[in-house]
C-alpha cells in the first residue's frame, strides 16, 4: 500500500441573504496502485474515488443553518444529507 492523493474544488452560490447552493467534486487516488486484481483488497483502497456533491442550504438565524444535499460516486453509491447546523 501506498499514501493517498486527494483532490478537491468547491464551490458556492448565495441567490440572496438566506439561501446558498453549494457543490463539490473530490477526488482520491488508490492506496495500492493501479490494479488490485488478485490482491483481495477492498474497494475503498483498492480504487481512484470520484464524488460529487450538490446541495442547498438555508439560513434560518445568523447563527442556525439548515441544508440538504445529495452525493454520488464513481462506485454508484449515493448518499442523501439533511442536516442542521448551529454555531457557537
Amino acid at each position: 500500500m501506498s499514501d493517498t492523493l486527494a483532490f478537491a474544488l468547491a464551490a458556492e452560490y448565495k441567490f440572496d441573504a438566506n439561501w446558498d447552493a453549494f457543490s463539490e467534486v473530490m477526488y482520491t487516488t488508490s492506496a495500492l496502485g493501479s490494479s488490485t486484481e488478485g490482491t483481495g483488497a477492498t474497494s475503498e483502497i483498492g480504487t481512484d474515488e470520484l464524488i460529487g456533491t450538490v446541495g442547498i442550504r438555508r439560513h434560518l438565524t445568523h447563527d442556525l443553518v439548515v441544508f440538504g444535499s445529495v452525493s454520488y460516486d464513481n462506485s454508484h453509491a449515493s448518499l442523501l444529507r439533511l442536516g442542521l447546523t448551529r454555531q457557537f
